[in-house]
């Protein structure tokens, strides 16, 4: 196999790095980057098959959601679009008149 799949919820584990091409049944993990975690339904390795592509499954780190922010005393806040708070969300917060 060529190099394994690269994901922007997950990177190659250190000793998979940098190298080119794999014996066909090798197993890569991934670790998730930061602002996702661990999908604990799904294994964190790829697989080298018998037809020289990888196989497993890019949903294995799911994005990280932050708790509810605190209503502010005397103000507000405004979350847009959002129907939850992933990480890395946006909330702005404003001051009551007065």
């Amino acid at each position: 196999c060529d190099a394994p799949p690269r994901f922007p919820s997950a990177e190659l584990k250190e000793e998979h790095r940098g190298t080119a091409s794999f014996p066909i049944s090798s197993v890569v993990e991934y670790t998730c980057r930061p602002g996702y975690r661990r999908n604990p339904r799904v294994r964190s390795t790829f697989v080298c098959g018998m037809n020289s592509r990888w196989h497993g499954s890019e949903e294995m780190c799911i994005p990280r959601t932050c708790s509810h922010p605190a209503w502010p005393e005397n103000g507000r806040f405004d979350t847009g679009e959002l129907s939850g708070f992933p990480f890395g969300s946006v909330v702005n917060f404003t001051c009551n008149t007065g």
